[in-house]
């Protein structure tokens, strides 16, 4: 099973500088599960050799993934055009602003001002 970042033929912003997969590095993660003799089932994360990358990809390696692209040679043109979102739940979470746009108040909390 492929955890799949976000496949594209170069990272389109900041968040995908993390979990950038590029084709030929998904080509090769596919062909090890396709190949691979003792592979009963796995889980490994589908992500390039990312500087920035946010996940521990130590099962893939250990299966012989040797990943050939880095997201960073796209770091300075990617972060040159994009300006601080200036929005701290999208910044810190690896869901960037998909994380915001779910964050919505918890209906069983107790309500302020209110006894129970």
């Amino acid at each position: 099973m492929i955890r799949i970042g976000n496949v594209n033929p170069k990272p389109i912003d900041k968040r995908r500088l993390s979990l950038w997969f590029s084709p030929r590095d998904l080509a090769q993660l596919v062909a090890i599960g396709i190949e691979h003799p003792d592979i009963k089932f796995e889980i490994v994360y589908g992500i390039s050799g990312n500087k920035r990358a946010w996940y521990d990809n130590s099962n893939a390696y250990r299966l012989g993934y040797r990943p050939q692209d880095d997201s960073e040679i796209y770091a300075a043109e990617v972060l040159a055009r994009e300006k601080p979102s200036g929005d701290v739940i999208a910044e810190a979470h690896q869901g960037g602003v998909f994380c915001t746009a779910e964050d919505v108040p918890n209906p069983a909390a107790p309500k302020k001002g209110k006894r129970k």
